[in-house]
């Protein structure tokens, strides 16, 4: 199992709900396990987010594409084709309700807000055909350098 971090920077959100970033798994039959997350603020505003299930991607303006340079070993790039989108035309599908909230208060300068998890092991599973959305809590969400940390089979 390779294990591969790739970020980007989001346009930040304005409601309740809205997208951060969408971590999309488009292959048939690999799973990846997000291990770790990391957020840190680039503007001001307050920083309470989850994470949600989604079953289809939705039309992203922004995409990362991972590729060996995001490998850990930098042995292969990643064999699922994962994709992380930061902004979108049209948003995700959201399969469930946020079930894991991250909630860290207001940032009063830029840089001065940082969310980092580790999750515990094997971490999140993102299934075949689906994808990790990280959404708001509460309107007004800044522009964020958000990364993803995952392996998959």
């Amino acid at each position: 199992m390779g294990m591969y971090s790739t970020g980007g920077r989001d346009a930040g959100s304005v409601a309740t709900g809205d997208p951060q970033s969408h971590l999309w798994n488009p292959h048939s039959t690999k799973r990846l396990w997000v291990r770790a997350f990391s957020l840190v603020c680039t503007g001001t505003g307050v920083e309470n987010v989850g994470f949600c299930r989604t079953t289809a991607r939705g039309t992203a303006i922004t995409t990362v594409t991972p590729d060996i340079d995001n490998a850990w070993e930098r042995d292969e790039p990643p064999s699922s084709g994962v994709v992380l989108d930061l902004n979108w035309s049209v948003i995700p599908t959201i399969d469930t309700s946020r079930f894991w909230r991250l909630s860290w208060g207001t940032s009063t300068a830029a840089g001065t807000s940082t969310i980092e998890e580790v999750f515990n092991y094997p971490g999140i599973e993102v299934s075949p055909g689906s994808g990790l959305q990280l959404v708001s809590e509460s309107g007004g969400i800044s522009a964020s350098d958000q990364t993803f940390t995952w392996f998959e089979e």
